[in-house]
């Protein structure tokens, strides 16, 4: 897909503590409230339920682990053995285990698109049976992430947390360029001004600029911000040559025209990283999109650098606040568990209220359900996130890429995508070839069931 930059995963560590929470809400929504898990076996015989965790990072493990020795310690009949896994090459080795007869119980993801890739292969099961029980309802969620975790009716994972990207924005430079960094930009083209005002050229070569739309935020959010969307979740069906994705890719190459062409961007990403925080505090980068948890790394890493954090700019006719999902958390049950429900019982307390809250608060991250939202307590427990939670009550979030072909997809939209970036080929055209090479994917995995 389109690099956007250091996910959360790869970022330092920075524990902000945890609270209680007392909704109810999120209790039905997510799992049992806390305390002792339900008790799969009875029987007085222990099961150890085999949990794959992506956890690579400092204090995303730190969490899990801490979590898994609550697990452990309140319930005696049943015993997580946390392994941690990496998700080199897609996950390869989560799938490989499936594929192979030796599934673990329980998986949780980092990243979104091997989900709808799994679901597609049958390597995940659905638990509709325990979405009943916990009385998990369709209007708790969010309705971006609602989509990311049912596919065909049918319910297959528990969410954890989900991720958006806002705008950031380095008071200082801005300042200087005679721009309010209290006062964003709200529309596409006043965008275009902030960027033409901090941007800075040394013999024709870019050395300062704002957003990079191809590595600030992506094909996606630009999509969105104009209206538009590749794929649509409701029909199962890409839209990719819609006249709003044509805009938002025809408005991307004219940003890398403006900068000096894509190749000088891409040169000055190669030498200071547009991407990168250390960019951000010396300049390099004025504008950028942060995820909801980069404000704490900004506060830690460089206490001095000012900034503010404010809503995308979008097109007229688009809601102020709209966003784009990245990814999330998600803990699914994979093909050949050998375990099945004290797996269950296992995620429903991973995805419970107290093990949510826990994750959100350490963590800076957003819960999955509307009452975490709208509990003062939890905005009083992150206030760098503010913004985002102010974003989550306008609730205009799009969704991440549910069909199970985004990888494939991520991979030809690039290569059309830079085309376009470069001039080569008008945003119409490349979306058309785009859409065309898509069509025959898509009817090839229908009629094969294989991935590309």
């Amino acid at each position: 897909m389109t690099t956007t930059g250091l996910t959360r995963r790869q970022l330092g560590s920075l524990s902000l503590g945890s609270a209680a929470l007392s909704s109810t809400v999120l209790a039905a929504a997510c799992g049992p409230a806390g305390g002792a898990p339900e008790t799969a076996n009875p029987s007085g015989k222990v099961t150890t339920v085999t949990f794959f965790s992506p956890a690579s990072d400092t204090l995303g493990d730190e969490i899990m682990r801490d979590q898994t020795k609550k697990f452990n310690a309140a319930n005696k009949s049943i015993q997580v053995d946390y392994v941690f896994t990496a998700t080199d090459e897609n996950y390869k080795q989560y799938t490989t285990a499936i594929v192979a007869g030796s599934a673990p119980d329980v998986m949780m993801t980092y990243d979104y698109p091997p989900i709808p890739q799994w679901q597609a292969k049958g390597l995940i099961q659905p638990l509709d049976q325990y979405k009943a029980e916990m009385k998990i309802k369709q209007e708790d969620y969010f309705a971006n992430v609602w989509q990311m975790v049912n596919f065909g009716g049918k319910f297959y994972g528990f969410l954890q947390e989900f991720d958006v990207s806002l705008l950031a924005i380095g008071n200082d430079l801005v300042s200087k360029a005679g721009l309010n960094p209290n006062t964003p930009p709200k529309t596409i083209d006043e965008l275009d001004d902030w960027n033409n005002r901090v941007m800075v050229k040394d013999g024709g070569a870019v050395t300062r600029v704002g957003i990079v739309p191809w590595r600030h935020g992506g094909y996606d959010q630009w999509a969105g911000l104009h209206g538009g969307g590749y794929f649509d979740a409701a029909t199962g069906k890409f839209t990719i040559n819609s006249k709003e994705n044509v805009a938002s890719l025809a408005w991307m190459a004219k940003s890398a025209k403006n900068y000096g062409g894509y190749d000088a961007v891409e040169a000055l990403h190669k030498a200071k990283s547009l991407t990168g925080r250390p960019q951000y505090y010396d300049g390099t980068v004025v504008l950028h999109n942060a995820g909801e948890y980069r404000p704490v790394v900004y506060q830690k890493e460089s206490p001095d650098w000012k900034f503010s954090i404010a809503f995308w700019p979008t097109v007229s006719g688009v809601t102020y606040g709209t966003a784009q999902t990245g990814g999330g958390n998600i803990f699914v049950q994979p093909k050949g568990a050998p375990h099945p429900k004290e797996g269950v019982a296992v995620m429903k307390f991973f995805a419970g209220a107290d093990m949510v809250w826990d994750w959100n608060v350490r963590e800076n991250n957003l819960p999955p359900v509307k009452s975490v939202a709208n509990d003062p307590k939890f905005k009083d427990a992150v206030p760098l996130m503010a913004k985002w939670i102010d974003m989550l009550k306008i609730d205009k979030m799009k969704p991440a890429l549910t069909t199970p072909l985004v990888d494939y997809f991520g991979t030809k939209r690039s290569e059309w995508g830079v085309k376009a970036l470069k001039g080569e080929v008008s945003a119409q055209q490349a979306l058309d070839e785009l859409a065309r090479e898509m069509d025959v994917q898509v009817k090839q995995f229908e009629q094969t069931k294989t991935l590309p």
